[in-house]
């Protein structure tokens, strides 16, 4: 994926998903489950690269790091469960929606739940 708009326009057409900009401080886009507001991938801009960061299975996390320059272990986040993916680098369009599509189904579990 070459930019930030073919990552959002991909993203978006998994079903009952939408997007934000859940930080003021940080131009970030978080694309998120209509259900249960989780997010599945997080556009940030880091050291003059703009990433994305999905969600792995722990199985899958270092077979993409060991397969490619441009996925590496989550910015900010969990480093057993998350990987960044440069965008406009080294990983071929099919892995990248790969990522993308695994990342959207391990979090579409589960609901945020209301304390009452």
């Amino acid at each position: 994926m070459k930019n930030t708009q073919e990552v959002l326009d991909f993203s978006l057409t998994l079903p009952e998903t939408y997007f934000e900009k859940p930080f003021k401080k940080y131009d970030a886009i978080a694309i998120k489950h209509k259900e249960n507001h989780k997010w599945f991938a997080l556009i940030i801009d880091y050291q003059g690269r703009t990433l994305v960061n999905v969600k792995c299975h722990p199985d899958w996390t270092e077979f993409w790091r060991s397969r490619y320059d441009d996925v590496f272990p989550g910015y900010h986040m969990n480093k057993e469960h998350w990987n960044s993916i440069v965008i406009g680098g080294d990983v071929p369009d099919d892995d990248f929606k790969q990522m993308i599509f695994d990342s959207y189904h391990l979090t579409k579990e589960g609901k945020n739940k209301k304390l009452s």
